[in-house]
């Protein structure tokens, strides 16, 4: 894998922050993918397609946002909503009206 892929992104981003499964999930279609090689073309350039489709598939957008479509949803605890990276987005609650207080 390389530096680029590592970090998420371009030389000065920050590292991006993948969901659990990410990872197996790029292992999986990297997989798949060089399947009809693997008994056609020697090691090394196997290794060599591996670690550019694996680059491609973690730094490019679409590649990227595609991977998360197939992870399954981020397990819920709480009612709300959430934001793009499946995290709980804070609500500001409102004050209550003036008068109000009390009734029902």
């Amino acid at each position: 894998m390389s530096d680029t892929s590592r970090r998420g992104g371009a030389a000065g981003e920050a590292p991006m922050t993948k969901r659990e499964g990410y990872q197996e999930l790029v292992d999986a279609k990297v997989e798949r993918a060089l399947a009809p090689w693997v008994d056609l073309l020697p090691a090394e350039a196997l290794a060599e397609m591996r670690e550019q489709l694996e680059d491609f598939i973690t730094t490019h957008p679409a590649m990227e946002r595609m991977l998360e479509e197939l992870l399954p949803a981020p397990a819920v605890d709480a009612s709300g909503e959430l934001g793009p990276d499946g995290k709980p987005v804070p609500v500001d609650t409102p004050a209550a009206a003036p008068g109000k207080a009390g009734r029902r």
